[in-house]
């Protein structure tokens, strides 16, 4: 049933699709902060040379950065009625965004701290893991497209920049490839949100027919 303070179906609609944006990123920063992991121990493999940064430092900071955003996020989902009212909608919206930054912000600076000194193959390595955390943030990121793209834009900006500045041959590939992969995901993340954000209205427009 919707709740009995329910001001508009679009208020309601908006706090299912954040609801649904909180339940998707609680998993995120624990997948995020392992495939850093993954990340910084492959950066300690190359070697300290050219490294502004110890991959070490760069992971602690991940994981502090993101820790308090995992258990803010744990509290809205145990507490569903703090989400009631436009108010509280619009602090829990800014929540979301802000750990959307930290998270994506985190990536920016390790592809810009272990990118150029990491040689090509280091380059390749990551930018695979770029293009499977781009792909699981079109669904887990669905419930608003600006997430999506402020999140591909933090990690796909800092790599075509590493990448053209490369200079090599392969780089200049990978370079265009990112463009067109971010491209077509935007754009496959366009469109699966608005079908969700249609499925959504239309499923609270029926139960509020029946209530």
């Amino acid at each position: 049933m919707l709740p009995e303070n329910l001001t508009s179906i679009e208020t309601e609609t908006r706090r299912q699709l954040l609801m649904l944006l909180f339940r998707n990123s609680l998993s995120s920063y624990l997948q995020n902060l392992l495939v850093s992991g993954a990340l910084a121990f492959v950066a300690l493999q190359q070697g300290s040379a050219g490294h502004v940064l110890s991959p070490l430092i760069w992971l602690a900071g991940v994981a502090i950065l993101n820790l308090p955003f995992y258990f803010i996020t744990r509290h809205f989902l145990r507490n569903p009625s703090s989400l009631e009212g436009d108010e509280a909608l619009d602090r829990a919206e800014r929540v979301e965004l802000w750990g959307t930054i930290f998270m994506g912000g985190g990536w920016t600076v390790g592809i810009v701290a272990y990118a150029p000194s990491g040689g090509i193959e280091f380059r390749l390595f990551l930018t695979a893991i770029l293009a499977g955390m781009g792909a699981g943030a079109v669904s887990k990121l669905s419930g608003s497209l600006t997430y999506v793209q402020i999140f591909f834009g933090l990690l796909a900006a800092p790599l075509i920049v590493v990448t053209v500045m490369a200079g090599t041959r392969l780089d200049y590939l990978i370079a265009a490839c990112t463009v067109l992969y971010a491209v077509a995901m935007l754009g496959s993340a366009r469109q699966l949100h608005q079908a969700l954000a249609t499925s959504t209205r239309l499923g609270i427009e029926r139960l509020s027919l029946l209530a």
